[in-house]
């Protein structure tokens, strides 16, 4: 493996299949971002698990360039990053935040990006509950609200993000995911990359979302076919701290079930994961603690600024100010994440 620097970044930029399938795939290490699919022709993204179906021995490959699991610590500073404001934030529409899985805010922006014209289109994660969810792209409001809310498993969302840059013409483009697709989309857009037809600098807009970890779809299916006994379910919430409990809306009610019992589920790679709030993002947006139908929003950059700002212009948001004592816990959640990530990768083999 390239050697890492005091920053985590890799002093070796390029790679191939060996390579990925070397210090990922083979231990398990893959966090299903779908930055790979659709840059190689030998891994497929099928039912929420990114798959190696063979093996080449090119030196240099599309497949490794922009993993987030390949040998990269994280490089920000501080347990949040690069913030330029925090706020709390709601969406103003009634239509919005029955969709939503908080305070609608990621379906506001990104709804408004798209009609002010942005962005032409957006890549989101989509997908019924009880199916492997998989990234979509969106063009039209209506389209943004049918794929709102959490999935809470692991879908590898860049696959579609690679279809549209390989897709010939100019049109600028979102992408709303995960810390790990944040920064796997951050890397592609920061590239210096002449792989026509891929053209990494139509990312114009990243929208990050708060992450603790991601589930796997398999064993969260069958756990919850097991425990449902056929009951279908059609929608999933973790409410924040204390309640510690995995809702599952069901036609029969809201079936609760400890934590405990669902993150054993979780991916192995959101064990080396050192970013909670998507760090690589324009702007940044999760939960808040004990203000229900309130988002968190980080703004980073100047166009997460300027999509904020124009949202509540135009009245779609109320934005207030995030309670110092809030903040202080989530930089804290936010800390001790990046050091448990941080320790895992300085106990790796």
């Amino acid at each position: 493996m390239g050697k890492v620097g005091k920053q985590g970044e890799k002093t070796k930029k390029s790679g191939g299949l060996t390579r990925l399938a070397a210090e990922v795939f083979d231990k398990d290490r893959c966090s299903v971002c779908g930055a790979c699919v659709g840059r190689c022709p030998y891994i497929v993204y099928s039912e929420g698990r990114v798959i190696l179906q063979d093996r080449c021995t090119l030196d240099e490959g599309r497949c490794y360039d922009f993993c987030p699991m390949a040998g990269a610590k994280g490089n920000f500073e501080g347990p949040l990053g690069t913030v330029k404001q925090v706020l709390i934030a709601r969406s103003t529409r009634s239509d919005v935040r029955k969709k939503a899985q908080y305070g609608g805010v990621v379906s506001t922006l990104v709804a408004l990006a798209l009609r002010e014209g942005l962005v032409k289109e957006a890549i989101l994660t989509s997908g019924h509950p009880e199916d492997p969810p998989y990234g979509v792209r969106v063009r039209t409001k209506a389209a943004v609200l049918d794929s709102a809310g959490s999935r809470f498993a692991a879908a590898g969302t860049v696959a579609a993000l690679n279809e549209a840059l390989a897709e010939p013409g100019s049109f600028p483009l979102a992408l709303v995911g995960l810390p790990c697709q944040v920064k796997a989309a951050a890397a592609m857009r920061a590239s210096k990359t002449r792989d026509v037809p891929f053209r990494p600098k139509r990312i114009k807009l990243l929208i990050g979302l708060f992450c603790t970890w991601a589930l796997e779809y398999r064993s969260l299916s069958r756990y919850l076919r097991y425990m449902l006994f056929g009951e279908r379910a059609f929608h999933y919430d973790i409410p924040p701290p204390p309640a510690s409990v995995f809702k599952v809306f069901t036609g029969d009610g809201i079936k609760a079930f400890p934590l405990d019992e669902i993150e054993p589920m979780r991916l192995n790679a959101c064990r080396f994961c050192d970013d909670m709030t998507s760090t690589r993002a324009d702007v940044s947006v999760g939960s808040v603690e004990g203000l229900d139908g309130w988002n968190t929003v980080l703004i980073r950059t100047a166009e997460g600024n300027r999509l904020v700002e124009m949202a509540a212009e135009k009245k779609l948001i109320k934005i207030d100010r995030l309670p110092q004592s809030d903040l202080e816990h989530l930089k804290e959640a936010a800390d001790l994440k990046k050091q448990r990530g941080l320790s895992a990768w300085e106990e790796k083999d």
